[in-house]
């Protein structure tokens, strides 16, 4: 059962309270990473959208902003087929009952506040250089 529902515009209580968080999407995954919120993010498109970003695009990189920023997957994504809710699951008691790796993820985004600010890297040539990569197929 869910105990607490928040309302959007008391999103920084949401975020104090949350232990972890279960995100739609990888633009969210940042704010969980400004508050210092370990994530799990999970995202299903349509198959439509799925064979579009396979077939057009050449990226393989991340989805989830966090893990562009960090450049490496902080968060864990589940992606279409991955984001069932078994996998969730595991996740998210996966984060709940290891301590150590609960603690790890907590250290890697202590950091984001630092990294957005250019203070440990420039967050916009990391991003440019995220997205450079990403390439039209080509239509020969």
């Amino acid at each position: 059962d869910i105990e607490f529902f928040f309302d959007h515009e008391k999103i920084e209580d949401a975020f104090s309270w949350a232990g972890v968080c279960l995100a739609a999407s990888g633009t969210v995954t940042l704010t969980c990473a400004l508050f210092q919120v370990p994530t799990i993010m999970s995202y299903k498109s349509s198959l439509l959208n799925e064979y579009i970003f396979y077939t057009l695009l050449d990226y393989k990189g991340h989805i989830s902003l966090a893990n562009i920023v960090h450049e490496e997957e902080i968060f864990p994504e589940l992606i279409q087929n991955r984001a069932s809710s078994y996998n969730m699951g595991r996740e998210l008691l996966s984060l709940l009952t290891d301590r150590e790796k609960y603690l790890f993820v907590k250290d890697k985004i202590a950091d984001t506040r630092d990294i957005l600010r250019g203070e440990i890297d420039d967050p916009a040539i990391k991003m440019l250089e995220s997205f450079s990569l990403v390439s039209l197929g080509s239509s020969a």
